[in-house]
Parts: structure tokens; sequence; C-alpha cells
């Protein structure tokens, strides 16, 4: 007999403080396996990336607070961080000469793609990570796979 599907979700707020993207990052990667996603160590080393990359900029450019939602669809890990500022987020390229802000770049490449939108109150920025083609396999899972596949359930989901 089939297990019936439950889609899973975990949400919290995070303040700025010492440690603040820490536990964030480590609230996320504790869901995906609370939840027994199939993700390689390798995926959750970019899964912690991602999400302090986004975390830590949703605390420097949204005073201080973001909120932050992990779900799961039973194809895509999506994490969205939730911040005040209404204006989109903007990533940095290249040879540009500023000491950061280069963090999308870093997850536009670890998670296959990002995105955002306006929320009510500022904006929402999210990733997603598919599961590990391996680890899909091995946990009897099937799903789309590669960073261009994230990227078209990413937009998909705009």
């Amino acid at each position: 007999m089939e297990r019936e599907y439950r889609p899973e979700r975990d949400e919290f707020s995070v303040t700025a403080g010492a440690g603040a993207v820490r536990r964030a990052r480590d609230r996320v990667v504790a869901a995906a396996a609370r939840w027994r996603l199939p993700f390689s160590r390798d995926t959750l080393e970019d899964l912690r990336l991602c999400t302090s990359e986004l975390v830590a900029n949703a605390l420097e450019h949204g005073g201080g607070q973001c909120e932050v939602t992990v779900s799961w669809s039973g194809r895509l890990l999506l994490v969205e961080v939730a911040d005040r500022p209404p204006h989109p987020p903007v990533p940095l390229v290249a040879g540009d000469e500023l000491p950061s802000g280069r963090g999308l770049v870093l997850v536009d490449a670890l998670a296959g793609g990002w995105g955002w939108r306006p929320a009510d109150r500022g904006k929402v920025v999210h990733f997603g990570f598919a599961p590990d083609p391996a680890a899909a396999g091995a946990a009897g899972s099937a799903g789309s796979t590669g960073a261009a596949a994230r990227a078209r359930e990413l937009t998909a989901r705009q």
C-alpha cells in the first residue's frame, strides 16, 4: 500500500544577531533531513550555503528581520525568504569592485535558479533544489534533476 503524500512545510522568523544566519540555515537543512529528502551531502551543503546567502541579504537589507519558509512539494524543496524592502534584489556580476554582493550569483549557480516576487509587505526571494539522481534512486523516489530542471520548477511557481 502506498503512503499518502503530504506536503511538508516549516515557517519561522529570523532576527539579526549573533548566530542568526547559522540557526536559519541549520533549521532548513534539518527540515530536509527530517523529511528524509533524497539529497546528497554535497547538495545539503549547497542548500546550507544558498540559505545563508538569502537570509544574510534579507537581514542586511531588510531591517534586521525576515521570514523563512521551507517546503517540500514532493518534487522540489523550496526555500523562500521574505523581507520588507519592496525593491527587487540585484545580483552583481564578476568584475565589480565591490567587496560583497555576489551571493545571488552563487545561489543561481548552486540551486540552478532563483527568483523573487512582490508580497503584501515587501518581497519574497526564493530558490529550490530537486532530488539528486543517485540519492533519489537509492530512496526509490523520482524527481527532476539538474540545474535546468530546477530552474524550470522555480519559474513554474512564479
